[in-house]
C-alpha cells in the first residue's frame, strides 16, 4: 500500500470559508450595485427637474432684462446711449439661460444613455449571480466532499504517520 502525506486539511477547510464568504460578498455587491443604480435614477430625474425649473426662471430673467432693455430705450428715444447696464443685463441672462439649457441637455443625454449601460451591467451581473448560486455552490459541495475523505482517510491511518515530521512538511503560505 502506498503512504499517503496530508498536510493541511485546515488549509482547505480555510479555503471553504473564503469562497463562502466570497459568495455572500458578491450577492452583496450585486445588491448593492442594484440599488445604486436605482438612486441613479432618481438623481438624473432630480436633476431634470432642477434645471427645468432653472430654465423657467432664467426664461423669466431674460424676459424681464429685455423689458428693462426696451423700456430705457424707449426713455432715451430708441438711443443705445445710456442703455450699456440693461445691455449687459440682458446678455447675462441670456448666458445663463445657454449654460442652463446645456447643462438640462446633458442631463437628458445621460438619462438615455444610463438605460443602456445598465443593460450591459444586467447581463453581466445575472451571468456572475447564476455562477454564484449553480457553479460556487457545487465547488463547495465538492471540497466539502473531499475534506471530509481526507479526514475520514486520517483516522484510518495511526497516530505516528498521520503526523509528520516539521522537517518534511512542505512551506505554507498564509491566506489574507
Amino acid at each position: 500500500m502506498s503512504q499517503s502525506r496530508v498536510y493541511a486539511v485546515d488549509l482547505l477547510k480555510r479555503l471553504h470559508a473564503a469562497l463562502a464568504r466570497f459568495g455572500v460578498d458578491a450577492q452583496t455587491a450585486l445588491g448593492a450595485a442594484a440599488l445604486a443604480i436605482g438612486r441613479a435614477f432618481d438623481a438624473l430625474e432630480d436633476r431634470r427637474k432642477h434645471w427645468l425649473q432653472q430654465k423657467y426662471r432664467r426664461q423669466e430673467d431674460v424676459s424681464r432684462a429685455r423689458a428693462d432693455l426696451v423700456h430705457a430705450r424707449a426713455l432715451h428715444k430708441g438711443q443705445s446711449v445710456g442703455c450699456v447696464e440693461q445691455e449687459l443685463a440682458l446678455r447675462k441672462a441670456r448666458l445663463s439661460l445657454e449654460q442652463t439649457e446645456g447643462k438640462l441637455a446633458a442631463v437628458r443625454r445621460w438619462q438615455l444613455a444610463l438605460p443602456e449601460a445598465v443593460k450591459d451591467f444586467e447581463a453581466l451581473a445575472r451571468g456572475l449571480s447564476g455562477r454564484l448560486d449553480a457553479d460556487l455552490r457545487q465547488s463547495l459541495a465538492l471540497l466539502e466532499g473531499k475534506i471530509a475523505a481526507l479526514e475520514a482517510y486520517l483516522a484510518l491511518a495511526p497516530a505516528a504517520e498521520a503526523a509528520p515530521a516539521p522537517a518534511t512538511r512542505p512551506p505554507v503560505e498564509e491566506a489574507p
